[in-house]
């Protein structure tokens, strides 16, 4: 009897509190939505200094709303589109009135924000970033206890985070990469060749030149590694030249790695993306795969793991071993 009469308090408190938010959401919305009573609260509220920049004789009110459908019975918001010093901008209201206030509203503030400026870059196909002035309006019975400073949210990292996102977002240039880069990190350095391989007329030679290379991220990183960078030479090579350069790359490489080259051939050239393969360079990839098979065989690897590696069928590798087998007289 008792929980069903906690029950019945609680959906009452709430039932409650919504009423309260929708007629502190109905006051607040009608207010601001009149022109003139939004610039009075402008002129009461918003910094001087901002107020001062702000264009009085073009303030249009915005239909939008940014608040999450979540939060849309705890918080209300109004935007109106203004200019700073002649430049597009925003005023952008967010109105708190919870009875336990939201520690991490400039989180949220900052969401907001980012979503008016892509309604902005969408709605005037501009790249240019207006400015966004936020206010938090919070009508609580005390003062808003929390800090409004973004990067408080960081903790102890603040410093550091306000290093990295308040400067220029450092770029890593491919073109910069040196050959002192590529032997000191023959990993990250491989990469930057490859991209640079894309578009390089003379790419046969180049990429001989990272042979060294490919065997050591064959050997370090693994085979994924050196099969997504051939993957990615071949969507960028003339179908004419990719024959040779599934045939370089065999030479650089693991006899494991080699026949998990052949499956990959086979797999892109059945989604269409590799074409005109020759057909005796074909017959050679075949012919070399059972080489490779072979050798695996004479390491005792499973024949299941040498199918799988070279694409040929277990019935194919079986084959081969008999071949292996010593001739009994």
């Amino acid at each position: 009897m008792s929980k069903t009469k906690k029950n019945h308090s609680t959906e009452s408190d709430k039932s409650e509190s919504e009423k309260a938010h929708n007629s502190y959401d109905a006051l607040f919305k009608h207010f601001m939505s009149n022109p003139n009573n939004a610039m009075d609260f402008f002129d009461l509220f918003l910094a001087k200094e901002i107020w001062a920049k702000v264009n009085k004789q073009y303030m249009e009110l915005c239909p939008e709303s940014f608040v999450d459908n979540k939060l849309k019975h705890k918080h209300v918001d109004i935007l109106y589109r203004t200019r700073f010093d002649n430049e597009d901008g925003y005023i952008y209201i967010l109105s708190e009135e919870q009875t336990q206030p939201d520690k991490a509203l400039p989180f949220r503030i900052m969401q907001y924000i980012l979503r008016i400026i892509e309604m902005h870059k969408k709605q005037f196909k501009t790249d240019a970033f207006p400015i966004v002035y936020p206010l938090i309006f919070h009508v609580g019975k005390k003062e808003y206890p929390y800090s409004t400073d973004f990067f408080n949210g960081f903790g102890e990292h603040k410093a550091l985070a306000k290093s990295i996102l308040m400067n220029p977002f450092p770029v890593a240039n491919v073109t910069g990469v040196t050959d002192e880069d590529l032997n000191a990190h023959p990993l990250a350095g491989t990469l930057s060749r490859v991209y640079q391989l894309a578009n390089a007329r003379d790419l046969i030679f180049k990429l001989k030149k990272l042979k060294p290379k490919f065997y050591y991220i064959d050997t370090h990183s693994g085979s994924d590694s050196v099969l997504s960078m051939l993957e990615f030479i071949l969507s960028k090579t003339e179908k004419g030249d990719a024959d040779t350069v599934v045939e370089t790359v065999q030479h650089m490489v693991s006899e494991e790695t080699k026949g998990k080259i052949m499956t990959l051939v086979q797999q892109l050239e059945n989604r269409g993306i590799l074409k005109g393969m020759q057909q005796g360079m074909r017959q050679g990839m075949h012919l070399k795969t059972s080489e490779i098979a072979k050798k695996l065989l004479m390491k005792k690897m499973p024949v299941e793991l040498i199918a799988e590696a070279t694409d040929l069928t277990i019935a194919e590798v079986e084959a081969l071993r008999k071949e292996l087998e010593p001739t009994k007289h």
